[in-house]
């Protein structure tokens, strides 16, 4: 729960950071959004992240903005997928309890 409402802010924010070309920014988001992504399971979504990491650690964002994109679209992915299996345990408890 705590990842869906800190993930979009974030994303909201490297967005910015990537309008302004802040590449220092870009790496500190990307880097922590490729963290918590992978620790939820979220491969393709921290691959993508770690890529944008990298490329601007070494202040290339000339390819962000269509790879923010890609980001955006497995996010949406991977927001559904938590959102659902969140919604089943909470029905499974209920069912328990």
């Amino acid at each position: 729960g705590v990842y869906l409402d800190t993930a979009p802010t974030a994303l909201e924010e490297l967005r910015r950071c990537v309008a302004a070309g802040d590449a220092s920014a870009v790496w500190r988001i990307a880097h922590s959004l490729k963290s918590s992504s992978a620790s939820l399971g979220a491969k393709n979504l921290a691959q993508q992240m770690g890529d944008m990491e990298s490329r601007a650690r070494e202040n290339d964002l000339n390819e962000a903005p269509a790879h923010l994109e890609k980001v955006e679209s497995e996010f949406k992915k991977v927001s559904t997928a938590l959102t659902t299996t969140l919604r089943e345990e909470k029905e499974s408890c209920r069912k328990s309890a």
